[in-house]
């Protein structure tokens, strides 16, 4: 596919294994992030300062949030497990910095297996679009397939939009922000 005005980016886990292996920004990164954790700064974390990296990490492997399903739940389980080793009710700097190493690496190697290309739109595609030639004929032939008997100009102008595609530089009618678009417009 063919990107204009929309920005790309391939996640191939490149640089999180410049992180991970820069010793001095890695070890920068994760005092840092200890320090933010540790709320009672006792030098080590518990299970309850834990669980913030570890949504955060639920965030970064795509997952929805913690007590959605039972499926998620158990992964976030798995990574506090591999924090605190499944016994330990307090985790050190050392420790907390080897297991956020591993879990890093992992996800590294995960993406340089198989890339993940973001794409955002910024809508000069669609403007585009809709001041080419071919826009008219186009929604009319849209405007002409749907059957909607009792609906509203509003319900028209929203199937038409989610009949248009990313070649015409509308972002798919089921990524989660266009639903929720959509949604409020209902």
């Amino acid at each position: 596919m063919k990107v204009k005005s929309s920005e790309s980016q391939v996640m191939d886990g490149s640089d999180i294994m410049k992180l991970v292996g820069n010793e001095a920004v890695f070890s920068n990164f994760v005092d840092h992030k200890f320090q933010e954790l540790d709320i009672d700064k006792d030098g080590k974390l518990s299970v309850k300062e834990l669980q913030p990296a570890v949504a955060d990490i639920g965030v970064a492997l795509g997952l929805p949030p913690q007590g959605s399903s039972p499926e998620s739940d158990h992964i976030y389980s798995e990574v506090l497990q591999e924090f605190t080793h499944g016994k330990q009710e307090k985790v050190s700097k050392t420790e907390f910095k080897e297991v956020l190493s591993d879990i890093l690496l992992g996800m590294a190697a995960g993406l340089k297996r198989d890339p993940i290309v973001l794409l955002r739109m910024d809508g000069e595609d669609l403007l585009e679009f809709v001041k080419s030639p071919a826009f008219e004929p186009e929604m009319l032939s849209l405007y002409s397939e749907l059957e909607l008997p009792d609906g509203s100009l509003k319900d028209y102008i929203i199937k038409a939009f989610e009949k248009l595609t990313v070649d015409q530089g509308m972002p798919p009618a089921s990524d989660s922000w266009v639903v929720h678009l959509f949604s409020l417009t209902a």
